[in-house]
This record gives structure tokens, sequence and C-alpha cells, in this order.
């Protein structure tokens, strides 16, 4: 680049304040991991109306770039390609995913120079756009390409791999050193975990934040936040809108929506917990619901710190279950519990003695 300043523009018809540390979604160490430095850059800008757009570049000395078009989060490497490769002809650089999960090509392209600052610069202005790619031969080839590199920057970053077998990671994933990720694992778009985890096998995860040392194993996490130390799985789903405190753990066949679940609550196997507030140090045994939906409408359930609830328990919302309370086993709960007290609500046992014996002498008699 003959030691000139690059000036990125992207035209993505929105303003975006003109700063190094952070523009048009893209980090200082986004770029710089593409090989863009501070150095390179005059400046990041983004959505310029044309008087606006003229006047920031009045003073420019170096050659500018317009990116415009569906350009993903994170993968700032195919411009950085494009750019460096001086645009003398049309030619594709690299390969990145959409947030659509779609597959596209960078190109550069130096006659195309767009009429808003045509004869405006005394220097080369390079047009980066983005071409779909839509052969599914070329898909595959273009998404192995992404995996490789992904992978290869989150080793170089301290993650562990031992297998690559059905692991596919989005370019924008920020992975904490230690974790490791096990095969099958799918990390899909805006995803951060932390560090010294153990993710998968046959994992999945999107849009969410996963804490350090946590594990998930053969489960399903999505729009979600995941603290410190969860436990997670075999076979949980997490779904949008959960925040799962420290020290948490959440068994097997266990669904969580839409709820928050305090620290070292135990949720062990077979429950629904929907729209729900669960307080800290709360214990859910085998098959429990929050019954959410009457048929019209959702209703949230409250349950604080402290409470035990039984087996096979149904809490009908809109209900609050008070701290250090006690649900007994195959309770259906429909009024609030107050704080300390034990709660029953199933039929009374009866006994009958002695009448399955009389019914199978009655069986073999032929009566």
């Amino acid at each position: 680049m003959s030691g000139e300043k690059i000036c990125l523009i992207f035209d993505e018809g929105k303003n975006v304040e003109i700063v190094w540390k952070k523009s048009a979604g893209y980090t200082a160490a986004q770029l710089c991991r593409a090989g863009l430095t501070e150095e390179e850059i005059g400046f990041v800008s983004g959505g310029l109306d044309g008087k606006t757009m003229r006047a920031e570049l009045a003073g420019c000395n170096g050659r500018v770039a317009v990116v415009s078009g569906c350009y993903p989060l994170a993968d700032m490497c195919c411009v950085a390609d494009a750019l460096k490769s001086g645009g003398a002809e049309r030619e594709r650089a690299r390969v990145f995913q959409t947030e659509k999960g779609e597959y596209a090509a960078v190109v550069a392209d130096a006659d195309s120079i767009p009429e808003v600052v045509n004869g405006k610069l005394p220097a080369e202005v390079i047009t980066v756009t983005w071409e779909k790619i839509a052969d599914a031969k070329t898909r595959l080839a273009a998404a192995e390409e992404i995996k490789e590199k992904t992978i290869e920057r989150l080793m170089e970053e301290g993650v562990i791999f031992y297998s690559m077998d059905g692991v596919l990671i989005c370019p924008d994933a920020e992975i904490g050193d230690g974790t490791e990720i096990l095969p099958g694992t799918i990390i899909k778009s805006k995803v951060k975990i932390g560090r010294g985890c153990v993710i998968g096998p046959n994992t999945l995860i999107e849009e969410s934040c996963i804490g350090d040392g946590c594990v998930i194993n053969a489960s399903q996490v999505y729009a979600s936040v995941v603290k410190n130390g969860v436990r997670i799985g075999p076979f949980s789903h997490i779904r949008p809108h959960c925040t799962v405190e420290e020290g948490v753990k959440i068994g097997d066949f266990v669904e969580v929506k839409n709820s928050h679940l305090g620290e070292k609550t135990s949720v062990a196997h077979l429950t629904y917990i929907g729209d729900s507030d669960v307080g800290e140090r709360v214990n859910f045994g085998c098959g429990c619901v929050t019954v959410n939906y009457d048929g019209f409408r959702k209703s949230r359930t409250v349950v604080e710190d402290d409470v035990f609830v039984g087996c096979n328990t149904n809490l009908v919302a809109p209900v609050r279950v008070e701290e250090g309370s006690f649900i007994a086993a195959g309770s259906t709960i429909t009024d609030d519990v107050p704080s300390g007290a034990l709660a029953i609500a199933r039929a009374r046992q009866t006994v009958k003695e002695g009448w399955q014996k009389k019914r199978m002498e009655e069986k073999k008699s032929g009566h």
C-alpha cells in the first residue's frame, strides 16, 4: 500500500461515528486481525451523505475504499485482502458467511467510482462489493475455507480441538483460551464463550454469551446468557431470552424459555421452566412444569430463594412460591405459597387391604 493510509467508507445507509475504536460494527481488534493497522487507516466512516462525505474527504491524501453491500459482522479480512490486491482488475479475494448464513465472495473493482466522490479526490478510489455464491459445490468449498481459517485462528488464541468432525464455527465467534470444542459442535453467529469451558459433543449455540468454566454437553442454547460455572445437558434446550446465573445445574431433558435462574439452582432432569423468575439455591425435582399458558395468554411463575420443588409438580401461573417453602411431590399449585410453608396439593391416598388378593382369587376361580 506504499505507506498510504486507506480511508474506509461503509455505505450502509446509516450514520456511524467517525472514530478508530469502533465504527460500522467493526472493532479495532477485528481490523488488526485482518491486517489493517491503525497506521494504515485514516478513518472509518459509514453512511455519509454526499455533502458530508466531500467535507470529510477534503483533506485525504491516501487511497479511499468505499465498502458497500451485505458485508459480514466480523470477517474484515475480506476487505483487507481486496484492498491489498490493489484493485487493478476485478479479482475475487476471499469468501465469507453473511448473517443470514449465505456465502459470498469479496470483489475489488477500481473502475467503479461512486459519483458522490468522483473528481473530488487526488487519489485512487476502490469500491469493495460482494458477490453471492449460489452454486452448491462452490458454496461447500467456501464453507470449508471459512471453517479452516476460523479454527486456525481460534487455535492460535488457545482454543482446544481434538477432532474437526462435524465442527462448524461462525467467523465472528469469540472463544476464550483453554476452552475445549468437541466433535459435532456448531457455533453460530454472535456467540461469545469464556475461558476453560467444555462445549460439546453435539452442541449448538447461537447469539449467546457463555461464561468461564461452563460445560454444555449435547444441548442447544439460543439468544441467552449463561454465566460462570454452569453445567448444561445432556439433551437440554435453552430457548431465547434466558439468563442462567453462576453455578446453575441443568441436567438431561430440561427446557428453559424466557426465564431467569438464580445462582446454584438445580434443575436435574425432565423439567420445563417457561416464563419464570427463579431465585437462588432452588431445587427442582424430576418432572416439574411451570404451567405458563392457559390457551389465551402467557403468565409468569415466581419461585424465590431456597425453595424445594418436589418431583412431578405443576406450578400453574400466575403463581408465587415464597422464600424457603417446600412443595410436596405430585402437587399442582394454583395459589401462592407463603415463606417457609409446606404446600401439598394432591389427592389423599386410600389403601384397601386385601383388595388385589381377593381380585386375583376371583380371577383364578373364573368368577
